[in-house]
């Protein structure tokens, strides 16, 4: 019973790796549909645009608690420093390179706005539960 079992898990792993090797193997920086296509390839790589739209999400985020009263303005100024301390190292990052960003620079970026953001869900949560 086990040997069959086997027999057939073996089979069924050959045939998905034959289906998906394929799939695998393309260039994920190749773009197939035309729109895409106008931008260089390293465009996506090394732009700025979806850690520009996080930071602004961020902010829009601190300004509407304060405003809703969830955070103290305390909290809020707090959050602001933090976001001009993480303005600050961006352009840092970027004249480095002449307006790119390296990929390590990129997640290291995403990681600053992320525990920006776990501290202003704690502070409105820690609002929430003392007052």
């Amino acid at each position: 019973m086990k040997r069959t079992q086997l027999g057939t898990f073996i089979v069924a792993a050959l045939v998905a790796g034959t289906i998906a090797a394929p799939a695998l193997a393309r260039n994920p920086f190749s773009f197939s549909n035309s729109s895409a296509s106008q931008y260089p390839v390293n465009y996506f790589a090394s732009s700025t645009v979806g850690i520009d739209q996080h930071k602004n999400d961020l902010a829009a985020r601190v300004n509407q608690a304060l405003a809703q009263g969830r955070i103290s303005p305390r909290q809020a100024r707090s959050l602001s420093n933090d976001l001009d301390t993480f303005n600050k190292k961006e352009m840092r990052y970027l004249s480095r390179h002449t307006g790119a960003l390296s990929a390590l620079e990129r997640l290291k970026l995403n990681a600053s706005l992320d525990a920006i953001g776990l501290r202003l869900e704690k502070d409105i949560a820690a609002r929430k539960l003392f007052g």
